[in-house]
């Protein structure tokens, strides 16, 4: 008799991903334990019910979130400021662009705020305004270096973050064909915001 299939909850993980990601939220564990090899009771046995399958599968982990906020927090560096809001741009919208689709998946099931996203923790403030307050907070550092201009950081930050949500959200919902989210178009986008953001030249 054949030993049953040794697998980890990574691999359970990443193949649960990719069939919500692909066929929704109804999709038949059958299914995913087919593509693991396992039976559907090795599934609930390590994750216990299809919801929670679906919500660690999905759920964005917040060492993700963390890195980027770390990188975030340990910039601007020297140099010129322009190329470092077009690499700002370009690794919000690779955020982004992975954390559309999951939500959208979580969303269809009923599971839009699963748990670990801050709504239960009144002192941990969600994602979106952790995001919001650290690039306030670099563009204020690149403010008093003298590499930006004395606009308003916060309104500058939502203009950033809207702006580089959008064209994730259009990819997304254009589907694999649409450019709304290349790298040329964020080069626009920043050449766009950079009339407000460049340095003023001081008058005689």
């Amino acid at each position: 008799m054949a030993r049953p299939r040794q697998i980890s909850d990574h691999q359970i993980l990443e193949a649960a991903r990719a069939c919500f990601l692909e066929h929704g939220p109804s999709v038949s564990t059958t299914v995913i334990a087919d593509q693991l090899g396992v039976s559907q009771a090795a599934l609930f046995k390590r994750f216990g019910t299809k919801d929670e399958l679906l919500v660690a599968a999905l759920r964005p982990g917040p060492e993700q979130l963390d890195a980027l906020l770390a990188w975030i927090d340990a910039g601007p560096a020297p140099g010129p400021i322009r190329p470092q809001i077009i690499d700002l741009a370009q690794r919000l919208r690779d955020r982004f662009a992975e954390f559309l689709p999951r939500m959208a998946v979580l969303r269809t099931a009923g599971l839009q705020r699963p748990s670990g996203c801050g709504e239960h923790d009144p002192h941990r403030e969600l994602p979106p305004v952790r995001l919001q307050r650290a690039v306030t907070a670099w563009l204020e550092r690149a403010q008093g270096s003298g590499s930006l201009s004395p606009a308003d950081a916060g309104a500058m930050a939502y203009a950033i973050l809207g702006a580089v949500h959008l064209q994730s959200f259009l990819t997304f919902m254009a589907g694999a064909d649409a450019q709304a989210a290349s790298d040329e178009s964020l080069d626009a986008l920043v050449a766009s915001l950079w009339r407000g953001l460049q340095p003023r030249e001081e008058t005689p």
